[in-house]
């Protein structure tokens, strides 16, 4: 399957972060400590950058390189 990568686009980061992100970060909060949200903090700021902090690839594609390519392409865009 080939993936597009593209430039963030207005109202793009906000379902991102609320639809992807926040509900992987409460998943994995329990066990991870460092992870630990805050409740009152709006994740979402004005900006054109998006930072990967973390990622993570499912078992059957670990290293096939597929981690790097993506990010390679985000790079090149």
């Amino acid at each position: 399957m080939i993936q597009t990568v593209r430039r963030l686009r207005e109202g793009d980061v906000r379902p991102l972060v609320e639809d992807l992100w926040l509900p992987f970060a409460r998943e994995v909060e329990p066990v991870a400590g460092r992870n630990a949200l805050a409740d009152d903090v709006d994740l979402v700021a004005a900006g054109d950058r998006l930072r990967v902090g973390e990622l993570s690839v499912r078992g059957p594609y670990r290293g096939e390189g597929v981690a790097g390519d993506l990010l390679d392409r985000v790079d090149a865009a």
